[in-house]
């Protein structure tokens, strides 16, 4: 295993491999983060951008579109699509039902109030007469967390008679509108005064209490507002003042509400968040004791729960752990002794190699990554992102001909779906398209097989005509496939492409049969997708 992580976004590094292992056809899966399929005009920067590279594509190679929400992924009917879920399934090739379904499931039956680690946690409450932190981004996208799950903590909290209760709420602005707290909050008010008991502690944004990047500063301002006495102010002050200065709810800066709330010895914290990925960096600092990144205080005797395993080998119980995953297509391929590159910025990294890898962090053999910084920069301000130096990395891995498959994450769609210009997210599109015509033509020059798809919707739905809103939330829309090859070149009519896009044609859970199949390898029994090989004609 080989991980490179550019110090610099623009160097150039040419690496030495032994011999290939296997010289058979390479394949490429390319994944546009947040490319949805949608013939709706209004709010569709797609249908008003130049594309043709996208174009020609649909005209001359197969195209089709996948299921990439709901029940396809392993997501309650309806539901939107999300990249961590979307990778997952593009990845291992089968419906992994997800911690969403699965903790409401467990609150509709009751056997979520049954868990023994919610007996342990309040045993320990009671008996060192402590507070519990419920600390959790406050939201109604159900991407992250849930409020239907938090509602169920606080019935628990009523359950064992407790009342001692702190809630820590990150806000959106991302999955939601983006000054949408101001009606979020108002419910979780209305749950604490039904169940006659809690407070709210603190506020904060998620750029601060959810980054993945590890801008270690974004964290402790968070932590050191859980932890240490600070001014404090009320929520209708930190909105107000947020959105006078027209700022989403995502820059919230940490601010402490109750100064009863802070974090002590003998507290326990509960970290709400069902997606693991969000809260791993504040959760760090207080049950990692070896966290280096800034200086924590020394709390003692901590009781830490989380909804799902945010970090192996933390001192911390989990209430529904992740099931084990065999034969993901990166393990299968390494199993074959295949070769295979990832490449993408760090922003996306978890999702090509965690979460493509059927949850599993650590490289298979034979797999290399390429994980360039992304930058510390407003999308506004950097749409392009790191793409050009990703798609020239692309290129140079397959002008060296030694890999069997490269999965590659582009993500400017899906942040530009996240604003509210329509014209930069014209500007994106425009731009990705120019990155696509480079990637195909090297594909075809070295005859190499070329899969675009995508994790999820989210681009082609930026106004919702009915609220009179922008939506920069995820979607249910299908996202495309296509396989750009010699092999499968002709002309397609252009009812072909219309009932392309009006009929999916699968689910994102073929697309790693169909690579299998490209390659000339046995599609493992746990693998449930089917190829799309033969609607390539």
């Amino acid at each position: 295993m080989v991980v490179h992580r550019l110090a610099k976004a623009k160097a150039r590094v040419r690496f030495s491999y032994p011999a290939p292992i296997f010289m058979k056809k390479s394949v490429i899966l390319l994944i546009l983060d947040g490319l949805g399929i949608s013939k709706k005009p209004q709010g569709n920067p797609l249908l008003e951008t130049k594309t043709p590279t996208f174009d020609w594509s649909k005209e001359n190679f197969p195209y089709f579109s996948l299921q990439a929400s709901g029940i396809a992924v392993g997501l309650p009917w309806g539901d939107t699509g999300s990249s961590e879920v979307g990778h997952l399934a593009l990845g291992t090739g089968r419906i992994i039902y997800q911690n969403y379904p699965k903790i409401s499931l467990a609150i509709e039956n009751n056997t979520f109030f049954q868990k023994p680690e919610f007996q342990e946690l309040f045993n320990h409450l009671k008996k060192y007469n402590s507070k519990l932190h419920l600390i959790g981004l406050a939201s109604s996208s159900n991407t992250h967390s849930s409020l239907e799950h938090l509602d169920a903590l606080l019935k628990l909290c009523k359950s064992y008679n407790f009342t001692n209760v702190y809630l820590h709420l990150i806000t959106d602005g991302i999955e939601t509108l983006p000054q949408q707290a101001k009606e979020i909050i108002p419910q979780i008010e209305k749950m604490l005064k039904n169940y006659e008991l809690g407070k709210i502690g603190s506020i904060s944004g998620r750029y601060y209490s959810m980054d993945v990047n590890q801008f270690w500063d974004r964290t402790q301002k968070t932590y050191e507002t859980l932890t240490t006495l600070s001014k404090t102010s009320t929520i209708d002050e930190v909105l107000n003042q947020n959105y006078k200065l027209n700022l989403s709810d995502e820059f919230i800066k940490p601010t402490l509400i109750d100064n009863n709330g802070l974090i002590n010895d003998n507290d326990a914290l509960l970290f709400f968040n069902f997606r693991e990925d969000g809260l791993r960096q504040l959760l760090l600092p207080f049950a990692d004791k070896n966290f280096i990144f800034f200086k924590t205080e020394q709390f003692s005797n901590l009781f830490i729960l989380t909804f799902t395993e945010y970090e192996k080998n933390l001192p911390v119980k989990v209430l529904f752990p992740f099931e084990k995953i065999n034969n993901s297509l990166s393990e299968y391929l390494a199993i074959n002794n295949r070769r295979q590159l990832k490449i993408s910025e760090s922003l996306k990294e978890s999702l090509i190699t965690y979460y493509f890898n059927g949850l599993k962090a650590k490289a298979f053999q034979n797999e290399y990554r390429i994980i360039v910084p992304s930058l510390n920069l407003e999308f506004k301000d950097n749409y392009k992102l790191q793409s050009e130096e990703i798609t020239s990395r692309l290129i140079q891995a397959l002008e060296e001909n030694i890999y069997d498959f490269i999965l590659v994450n582009i993500a400017n769609l899906d942040l530009a779906g996240h604003q509210t210009n329509f014209e930069l997210a014209k500007q994106t599109i425009s731009y990705v398209d120019s990155l696509i015509n480079r990637i195909a033509k090297s594909t075809l020059e070295l005859d190499a097989s070329l899969i675009i798809t995508s994790d999820h919707g989210n681009i082609e739905e930026m106004f919702d005509y009915s609220k009179g809103t922008y939506d920069t939330n995820h979607n249910s829309n299908p996202v495309p496939f296509f396989l750009i090859d010699k092999k499968f070149y002709r002309k397609r009519t252009s009812e072909e492409i219309v009932l392309a896009e009006k009929q999916a044609t699968g689910n994102l859970i073929d697309v790693s049969p169909t690579i299998l199949e490209i390659l000339n390898l046995k599609i493992p029994a746990e693998m449930t997708g089917q190829s799309l090989l033969k609607f390539c004609k």
